[in-house]
């Protein structure tokens, strides 16, 4: 029997209507032409033939055209349920699109979520995505799953070469499952049995192609899969094109503050470079200590801004070549409540206050501006406490009997002196195994001013 025609007589209603019959009529149904049959037929140009043992003709054509009805509702039913089928597939990819992209600023973690959804939802073994280069002239592996080592972040295709530049020419997706068919095919060191790609566009046009290739159990791509990639590809497209003004808004951010950060040490000949070298030592210590990605961007601009608030101090007393007086001292412990009420004025940055102001306070009490004390202070500002030590011990300053740096082992030995006094034992303990590992070293080329 025609595999069509008897997946269309499982259905429910054509079931119980032909086991009912069955019970009254010696029926029998075939898929070829047979003497004495009524013929019928069924969705797709199929046809049947209905005999009935001692059944009257007229009885036989009545139960034959209501088998050929019955049998055109479940192929109508059958259509209607795989079309819901693939819009709740379609929804419930959307649902953990949007999950998996939630809160995903990073270029890079966006295209690993969707590598990963990819992968799972479409059953390959291999998910590429293509990026356009600058010039427009190259296609670069930026993520993927299952490609060749060493191949991400290169340029995968020239222009005009391979069948994705098909795909960024036509801006139509492309079904490939026999390869050998397609002369400008360019097969990788591990070979692909069939291709699926689709554009990845934004608003402002093409920005590459998804590509995925060997879909399992050795089946071939069908038009639902370059339906679902699609869909995969608009979404991504979208959070894409926010994920790139977040970053290009982020680096004009960060360059106001490197440039906000050189002001600030250019007030101080003695000074000079040490935000930046605090904020490199500070990440160095957020880093073994393994915060995540939003925390360590609080670290490094905290502590990037962390002596805004010497803007407000006197340069007289910035620039004395000699020991402060008690009061000209004093008048440099401002500096932390002064950064905070810079920063307060601008509500987005307020988050950056705590590490700024918390960064002269000790981890045991007897600090400033508050005296907190252990957990009071801000994660930031135990932080930015022991690399700005670390800074201070290490570079010329007007306080040393030389007014010549000390080296690092004075440094290394009077922060494990404080430790749990001064700074808490945590952060000393990341910052020695950061030392250790050679992220932080003090630069030897660092001088007094002339």
């Amino acid at each position: 029997m025609d595999a069509r025609l008897k997946h269309l007589l499982q259905g429910e209603r054509v079931a119980r209507f032909w086991d009912a019959m069955s019970r009254n009529y010696p029926l029998h149904l075939y898929s070829k032409p047979v003497k004495t049959a009524v013929e019928g037929k069924f969705p797709g140009d199929g046809k049947f033939f209905l005999v009935g043992e001692n059944v009257d003709p007229a009885t036989l054509a009545v139960i034959g055209a209501a088998l050929e009805q019955l049998l055109g509702y479940e192929h109508e039913a059958a259509d209607l349920t795989r079309e819901l089928s693939l819009v709740y597939e379609e929804i419930t990819l959307l649902y953990r699109l949007s999950t998996a992209f939630a809160g995903k600023l990073q270029i890079e973690q966006i295209q690993q979520s969707a590598v990963a959804e990819i992968a799972d939802t479409l059953e390959v073994a291999k998910v590429s995505v293509l990026m356009l280069t600058e010039d427009g002239q190259g296609l670069v592996l930026s993520a993927g799953l299952g490609v060749e080592n060493g191949r991400l972040g290169a340029v995968r295709f020239r222009r005009g070469k391979g069948l994705a530049w098909r795909v960024v020419d036509s801006g139509q997706s492309l079904i490939a499952n026999d390869l050998a068919q397609y002369a400008d095919f360019d097969q990788g060191r591990q070979p692909d049995r069939s291709l699926l790609l689709v554009p990845l566009a934004t608003k402002t046009g093409l920005a590459g192609v998804l590509a995925v290739s060997n879909p399992r159990y050795g089946r071939e791509f069908t038009s639902k899969d370059e339906k679902l990639l699609a869909t995969i590809a608009q979404q991504m497209g979208s959070v894409w094109e926010n994920a790139s003004l977040y970053k290009e808004a982020r680096e004009q951010f960060l360059h106001t503050v490197e440039a906000l950060s050189a002001a600030i040490d250019a007030k101080d000949p003695y000074t000079h470079g040490h935000s930046r070298r605090v904020t490199d030592f500070s990440m160095a210590i957020a880093e073994e200590m393994a915060l995540p990605p939003e925390d360590l961007e609080l670290i490094r601009i905290s502590s990037l801004l962390h002596d805004i608030g010497k803007l407000g101090v006197s340069e007289n007393i910035l620039r004395k070549p000699d020991r402060l007086t008690g009061e000209e001292f004093a008048e440099i412990k401002k500096h932390p409540v002064i950064g905070a009420e810079i920063m307060s004025h601008v509500k987005k940055l307020s988050r950056f206050v705590p590490g700024m102001i918390d960064h002269h306070e000790r981890f045991g009490g007897g600090g400033y501006p508050d005296g907190r004390q252990g957990e009071q202070i801000s994660l930031a500002g135990r932080i930015i406490a022991v690399a700005d030590t670390f800074d201070a011990i290490t570079s010329d300053r007007p306080y040393h009997p030389d007014r010549k740096g000390r080296p690092d082992e004075v440094a290394l030995a009077e922060i494990q002196r404080c430790r749990g006094s001064h700074f808490d034992p945590v952060v000393v303990d990341a910052f020695q195994r950061a030392y250790d590992r050679g992220r932080i070293k003090q630069n030897p080329a660092i001088q007094a001013p002339a």
